[in-house]
């Protein structure tokens, strides 16, 4: 393990950064107790794994952060299967690990770390693939700020049109209360 400077840290691009909570660092500041963030080293930097919002509290503080440094080449999996298990990520930020995670591997992994079947994980994909034809950044970044969960997602996404999909998520779609046959015919006796 060893103690970094945090701006010596990279974040990158593609990373699903989560939610920075002020308990988190009034924590540290109180317990002088970091856990330790995990990092990938690139020629002379170090490009964040996982610990974003450690990594967020450290700059904070303005305190140095432990780390871990890790040589794999499957960080992103490792990042994503980390956070994953923790709870860490809102709904859509699932189903767009998935849509970049499955075009580098094997779905089955996938299944595995998220504890889902092959169809599941496959069904996630489509539905990412499905909000990104339709909605817009600024409806990511909403769904995002708003943490919508993935069961959620798996009920609205399919919808057909962006607006369906807002109202549905947002719980301002129309219900559709089901009448029973029966009654159908007894009204029309009536």
């Amino acid at each position: 393990m060893i103690f970094l400077d945090p701006n010596a840290v990279v974040i990158p691009p593609n990373y699903l950064t989560v939610r920075h909570r002020p308990q988190t660092c009034e924590a540290i500041r109180i317990t002088k107790f970091i856990a330790p963030i995990v990092v990938r080293k690139d020629g002379e930097k170090y490009v964040l794994v996982d610990g974003y919002e450690r990594l967020m509290c450290a700059k904070e503080l303005k305190i140095q952060v432990p780390a871990i440094v890790v040589e794999s080449e499957n960080t992103n999996i490792l990042s994503f299967a980390l956070n994953y298990v923790r709870g860490k990520y809102c709904g859509i930020d699932v189903l767009e690990a998935v849509r970049q995670l499955t075009a580098q591997y094997d779905v089955s992994m996938l299944a595995k770390i998220l504890g889902r079947s092959y169809d599941t994980v496959r069904k996630y994909r489509t539905l990412a693939e499905h909000l990104i034809s339709i909605l817009s950044a600024d409806d990511f970044r909403e769904l995002r700020e708003q943490c919508v969960s993935l069961k959620k997602l798996i009920q609205c996404g399919f919808g057909q049109t962006r607006e369906e999909i807002i109202e549905c998520i947002s719980g301002k779609a129309k219900k559709v209360k089901y009448v029973a046959p029966e009654l159908i015919k007894k009204a029309q006796e009536l």
